[in-house]
């Protein structure tokens, strides 16, 4: 087993393993705040494993708009789990 394939397994299990998070954030994503940021950061993770075997045409450009957006998505996420007011609500 070569180290390519190695890599390649790696990366199908790291798609596979975010796939299924986020069926179970969508799942619960009523009782979740941030459901919907994190939903988007996954898809990014998703599109930065996949973005060296698309070959090219339209979806690439889908893919690779949707890699540049990983650090917009994750800073949404630190957002929404760690955004509190300076003014406590009451």
């Amino acid at each position: 087993m070569g180290l390519l394939s190695i890599y390649y397994s790696i990366n199908f299990i790291a798609i596979y393993s975010i796939l299924l998070a986020m069926f179970l954030i969508w799942k619960g994503k009523n009782n979740m705040q941030g459901s919907k940021e994190m939903l988007l950061f996954m898809a990014t993770l998703i599109c930065l494993l996949i973005i060296e075997d698309i070959d090219g045409g339209f979806i690439e450009y889908v893919v690779l708009s949707g890699a540049f957006m990983a650090s917009f998505a994750f800073w949404l996420v630190a957002r929404a789990f760690f955004d509190r007011p300076t003014i406590p609500v009451k």
